[in-house]
Protein backbone atom coordinates (compact mmCIF):
# COMPACT_ATOMS: atom_id res chain seq x y z
CA UNK A 1 0.00 0.00 0.00
CA UNK A 2 1.39 3.40 -1.10
CA UNK A 3 1.29 6.92 0.62
CA UNK A 4 -0.99 9.43 -0.35
CA UNK A 5 1.71 11.86 0.49
CA UNK A 6 5.15 10.61 0.39
CA UNK A 7 4.77 7.41 -2.40
CA UNK A 8 6.54 5.04 0.16
CA UNK A 9 5.09 1.58 0.04
CA UNK A 10 4.16 0.64 3.46
CA UNK A 11 2.79 -2.96 4.44
CA UNK A 12 -0.42 -3.86 4.11
CA UNK A 13 -2.68 -3.41 6.76
CA UNK A 14 -0.13 -0.69 8.58
CA UNK A 15 -1.87 1.92 10.12
CA UNK A 16 0.93 4.57 9.60
CA UNK A 17 3.47 5.26 7.55
CA UNK A 18 6.83 3.96 8.15
CA UNK A 19 8.57 7.07 5.89
CA UNK A 20 6.45 10.42 6.55
CA UNK A 21 4.15 9.20 9.63
CA UNK A 22 0.83 9.91 8.57
CA UNK A 23 -2.20 7.96 8.94
CA UNK A 24 -2.60 5.69 5.98
CA UNK A 25 -6.46 5.65 4.36
CA UNK A 26 -7.81 1.79 5.32
CA UNK A 27 -10.59 1.98 3.10
CA UNK A 28 -11.87 -1.43 1.48
CA UNK A 29 -11.35 0.36 -2.04
CA UNK A 30 -7.58 1.30 -0.81
CA UNK A 31 -6.97 -2.37 0.72
CA UNK A 32 -8.45 -4.42 -1.89
CA UNK A 33 -6.48 -2.80 -4.90
CA UNK A 34 -3.41 -2.84 -2.79
CA UNK A 35 -3.70 -7.14 -1.77
CA UNK A 36 -4.92 -7.02 -5.58
CA UNK A 37 -1.48 -5.92 -6.41
CA UNK A 38 0.26 -7.47 -4.35
CA UNK A 39 -0.92 -10.95 -5.28
CA UNK A 40 -0.23 -10.27 -9.13
CA UNK A 41 3.56 -9.65 -8.55
CA UNK A 42 3.69 -12.71 -6.61
CA UNK A 43 1.89 -14.55 -9.64
CA UNK A 44 3.84 -13.35 -11.81
CA UNK A 45 6.88 -14.03 -9.69
CA UNK A 46 5.69 -17.89 -8.94
CA UNK A 47 5.10 -18.22 -12.49
CA UNK A 48 8.58 -16.98 -13.83
CA UNK A 49 10.58 -19.54 -11.56
CA UNK A 50 8.24 -22.31 -12.55
CA UNK A 51 9.58 -21.46 -16.20
CA UNK A 52 12.88 -21.23 -15.41
CA UNK A 53 12.23 -24.82 -13.71
CA UNK A 54 11.25 -26.06 -16.39
CA UNK A 55 13.43 -25.12 -19.07
CA UNK A 56 16.50 -26.40 -16.87
CA UNK A 57 14.30 -29.71 -16.76
CA UNK A 58 14.27 -29.72 -20.36
CA UNK A 59 17.38 -28.98 -21.45
CA UNK A 60 18.67 -31.58 -18.53
CA UNK A 61 16.39 -33.86 -20.36
CA UNK A 62 17.87 -33.41 -23.70
CA UNK A 63 21.28 -33.99 -22.45
CA UNK A 64 20.69 -37.43 -20.53
CA UNK A 65 19.15 -38.19 -23.97
CA UNK A 66 22.14 -37.09 -26.25
CA UNK A 67 24.71 -38.41 -24.01
CA UNK A 68 22.82 -41.94 -23.83
CA UNK A 69 22.20 -41.55 -27.59
CA UNK A 70 25.94 -41.51 -28.32
CA UNK A 71 27.02 -44.31 -25.64
CA UNK A 72 24.32 -46.64 -27.36
CA UNK A 73 25.98 -45.53 -31.36
CA UNK A 74 29.50 -47.06 -29.99
CA UNK A 75 30.54 -50.39 -30.44
CA UNK A 76 32.12 -51.89 -26.82
CA UNK A 77 35.64 -53.29 -27.30
CA UNK A 78 34.49 -56.69 -26.20
CA UNK A 79 32.17 -57.21 -29.62
CA UNK A 80 34.69 -55.53 -31.76
CA UNK A 81 35.93 -58.51 -34.00
CA UNK A 82 33.67 -60.77 -32.89
CA UNK A 83 31.15 -60.60 -35.01
CA UNK A 84 29.06 -58.28 -33.61
CA UNK A 85 26.89 -55.78 -35.66
CA UNK A 86 25.79 -52.83 -34.62
CA UNK A 87 21.96 -52.09 -34.76
CA UNK A 88 22.85 -49.07 -37.03
CA UNK A 89 24.92 -51.05 -39.53
CA UNK A 90 23.11 -51.26 -42.84
CA UNK A 91 23.65 -55.41 -43.92
CA UNK A 92 22.59 -56.62 -46.95
CA UNK A 93 21.24 -59.79 -46.33
CA UNK A 94 20.94 -62.76 -49.35
CA UNK A 95 17.65 -63.65 -49.70
CA UNK A 96 17.52 -67.71 -50.31
CA UNK A 97 14.43 -69.26 -51.24
CA UNK A 98 13.88 -72.23 -48.49
CA UNK A 99 14.62 -75.51 -50.39
CA UNK A 100 13.31 -78.66 -48.49
CA UNK A 101 14.36 -82.27 -49.28
CA UNK A 102 11.18 -83.46 -50.27
CA UNK A 103 12.56 -86.95 -51.23
CA UNK A 104 13.40 -87.52 -47.41
CA UNK A 105 10.00 -87.89 -46.18
CA UNK A 106 7.35 -90.60 -47.06
CA UNK A 107 3.68 -89.81 -48.05
CA UNK A 108 1.30 -90.30 -45.53
CA UNK A 109 -1.31 -92.65 -46.60
CA UNK A 110 -4.96 -92.19 -46.36
CA UNK A 111 -5.45 -95.88 -45.39
CA UNK A 112 -3.65 -95.93 -42.43
CA UNK A 113 -5.54 -92.71 -40.66
CA UNK A 114 -8.71 -94.79 -41.04
CA UNK A 115 -7.16 -97.47 -39.61
CA UNK A 116 -5.75 -95.26 -36.59
CA UNK A 117 -9.30 -94.03 -36.15
CA UNK A 118 -10.69 -97.18 -34.75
Amino acid sequence: MDCPRCNTSNVQGQVYCKSCGIQMDLSFDAVHQSVTDQLEVERETRTEQQLQELLVSLITLLLVLLVLRSIAGEVPDQYAGAGYISPRAQVDVERVPLQIPWDRFEPISTQSNKDNGR
